[in-house]
């Protein structure tokens, strides 16, 4: 029988109390964690049992979960009977105690099982007091591997986090070198799931981020350094040395531009320094002048270990150029002289430019170089550098005024398109340079549409059987500069012919009841440049009608009846602005009809901005009322009085220039003389 259990006094009840076996969230207070990782120290009077204490046990969290071969001490006040100096989880995860035997311990905290063996004394004892605590246990390793300082197995029991592990291998590092976060890659490995990759940038950087994770024991930890790039630099042009820069999340490559950062500035000025990319076998000519003062987007090349980068001072030479027009297409033909740098672009803008009279396409300009004679397309170097031809001492710049038409093909011939024929072509010239018809000529419509000089459009048509069958010489037109040329099918049905700023122009079937609406429908629509407003109707007999079909654009329709033979222009806008540098695509962009272009939309049209564009210095160009030009630095990364300046408002003719690189005040001087008589005059009938 039993012996009742008899209930203490109130002085040995507070003594106990006062000593080691109050309870704090299941967990005593004795057994938890002073703030230094001791344990804390035990208040009042010494308990009636101590357990061995073990200085090799480091001081727990309360996340701490046991695991077998961890022991234990249990204490209960008063009953050194029920105690346990020491008691190890077995192999099954239990406990095996005095008088209430066996407790699952595996995978629970201290205070849990504290909480549980108090749970189970109750059955013997009226409200028992139970402190348990940690005597030894078993090792709980993770593993890290690769580019740290101690790479291996580190201990884990105090729930470490990654930064922390980082740091107890030693910290990242390679060849005995320390490497930042950034300069490094990290994969977690645990248990059987993926591999997982590791941010540890933002981990050791930001210690509360979540991407430092807290770890496992288990966990594998993989770390690799970032490729380290290494570039030798050479030449009399710079110190020669090696400089190597390891790769990271924020500079994923380098660019010669990096190189040259890390490893000093030029001894001489861009201008007058020669650059080469040595690769292997390969040798690649730098463009020095723009990788300092921009231009041409692609000059800041991407680079590989173990290339080698060559800067040589070139001694300053002298370039004298002469330009030369028998027919006054230029304004000042003679000799003009240079440093290091000429090309056909700057040397026509110093000799003043191309008569006001006279457009661009219609001059021929070519360089006489000994021999060799080289074309030179001005109106694409005006537009994009890569272009422009550049000279030597002695070349000579022709520049001649072309008057062969100009005729656009259209319709069934081989190669519609428009051709510069030459002086006094015909129609069957024409159809001659245009690969021939694309039907015999008795199944073939020929109109050609003809522009007057007081602005009127006639047309006149061509019977093809007779042309091609030589019976008739008078079908065979002289054509001029401007005509075009619409060769269709020949049917019984209304035909319509459309030319101008449409997806297919040429010769349309209408039907009974359609009008302008559906021509511009089967012709596939405007484009995006086209002038609806001033669209033009001309008769078969010559009258010629101006419509406003500018609602099309918005879903409206425009009840204009077409007859037979009827010829429909629908004009290009002329209102362009030119978007310049370091864009994808520069070249002149349409202001639409009745709206707005801004800059940052121009932008977008030119295919945005090219590497190192500096958008904090876009530069416009106007053209005053006066003739001049006037230079504006916009910078777009501002927000002038709430206002974003991507939405700057362009006007017609304005030149929107996007640099590579710093602007300097020469450079926007220069740009403010070379847009001028180049990038502006050219689009207003002179250079």
């Amino acid at each position: 029988m039993k012996k009742p259990f008899s209930s203490p006094s109130r002085a040995s009840l507070l003594t106990v109390l006062g000593g080691a076996l109050l309870i704090a969230g299941n967990v005593p207070i004795w057994a938890q964690t002073a703030p230094d990782g001791a344990s804390a120290p035990v208040p009042g009077p010494a308990p009636a049992f101590s357990a061995p204490v073990n200085t090799n046990v480091q001081a727990v969290g309360p996340t701490f979960k046991l695991q077998a071969g961890d022991v234990l001490a249990v204490q209960v006040a008063n009953h050194p009977e029920m105690s346990a100096a020491t008691v190890a989880v077995a192999a099954n995860g239990q406990l095996n105690l005095p008088v209430v035997g066996a407790l699952t311990a595996q995978g629970k905290t201290i205070g849990q099982v504290s909480a549980a063996i108090q749970h189970a004394y109750s059955t013997q004892l009226k409200r028992p007091q139970v402190s348990v605590t940690l005597v030894s246990s078993v090792a709980r390793q993770l593993v890290v591997r690769g580019a740290v300082g101690k790479p291996g197995p580190v201990d884990v029991r105090n729930d470490l986090r990654l930064s922390e592990v980082i740091a107890a291998s030693g910290g990242l590092m390679v060849d005995g070198v320390a490497i930042t976060g950034n300069e490094a890659q990290a994969t977690l490995v645990r248990g059987k799931m993926a591999a997982r990759p590791l941010d540890l940038g933002m981990a050791l950087a930001v210690p509360q981020s979540p991407a430092n994770l807290t770890l496992k024991a288990g966990d594998v930890i993989n770390v690799t350094a970032r490729p380290l790039v290494s570039v030798a630099l050479a030449g009399d042009g710079v110190a020669p040395s090696v400089v190597k820069i390891r790769l990271s999340a924020a500079q994923p490559q380098v660019r010669v531009s990096d190189v040259l950062k890390a490893g000093g500035s030029l001894k001489s000025k861009p201008e007058q320094t020669k650059g080469f990319l040595l690769r292997h076998d390969q040798k690649t000519e730098l463009d020095v002048n723009a990788l300092f003062n921009g231009g041409n987007p692609n000059a800041d090349l991407l680079l590989q270990s173990g290339d080698q980068l060559n800067f040589e001072i070139v001694e300053t030479k002298k370039i004298d150029v002469s330009v030369v027009s028998f027919d006054g297409s230029v304004k000042t033909p003679g000799t003009y002289s240079f440093e290091n740098d000429a090309s056909a672009l700057r040397t026509l803008v110093q000799a003043g430019g191309f008569a006001s009279d006279i457009r661009p396409d219609q001059v021929a300009v070519s360089v006489q170089r000994g021999g060799r004679i080289i074309p030179v397309d001005v109106e694409r170097a005006v537009l994009n550098p890569q272009y422009d031809v550049p000279l030597e001492n002695k070349d000579v710049v022709f520049a001649a005024y072309n008057p062969a038409p100009r005729v656009r093909l259209l319709g069934s011939v081989t190669k519609p398109e428009l051709y510069r024929l030459k002086e006094n072509a015909t129609i069957l010239d024409a159809i001659t340079t245009a690969g021939g018809l694309l039907l015999p000529p008795a199944q073939t419509t020929i109109r050609i549409v003809r522009t007057t000089s007081e602005g009127k459009q006639i047309g006149i048509t061509v019977d093809a059987t007779r042309l091609f069958g030589m019976t008739d010489l008078s079908q065979n037109v002289k054509l001029l500069d401007g005509d075009l040329v619409f060769i269709g099918e020949s049917r019984r049905g209304r035909q319509v012919y459309i030319s101008g700023e449409v997806t297919t122009p040429g010769a349309l079937e209408l039907g009974e009841s359609d009008g302008l609406t559906e021509l511009l429908l089967k012709a596939g629509g405007p484009k995006p440049s086209a002038a609806l407003s001033k669209l033009s109707v001309t008769s078969r007999g010559g009258t010629q009608r101006y419509v406003d079909a500018s609602s099309i654009v918005n879903g409206g329709k425009v009840a204009i009846p077409l007859e037979e033979g009827d010829y429909v222009n629908v004009p290009r806008n002329e209102a362009t602005v030119t978007v310049m540098g370091a864009v994808a695509k520069p070249d002149n962009y349409t202001i639409p009809e009745n709206q707005v272009l801004t800059i940052g939309n121009a932008i977008l049209q030119a295919g945005g901005t090219a590497f190192n564009a500096k958008l904090q210095e876009v530069a416009v160009v106007h053209r005053l009322n006066d003739g001049t030009t006037k230079v504006e630095v916009v910078p777009l990364d501002k927000v002038p009085n709430g206002v974003l300046t991507i939405d700057y408002p362009l006007h017609d003719r304005d030149v929107v220039y996007v640099p590579q690189g710093r602007v300097s005040k020469s450079l926007l001087s220069k740009l403010t003389s070379t847009l001028g008589p180049i990038g502006l005059v050219a689009r207003l009938g002179g250079f």
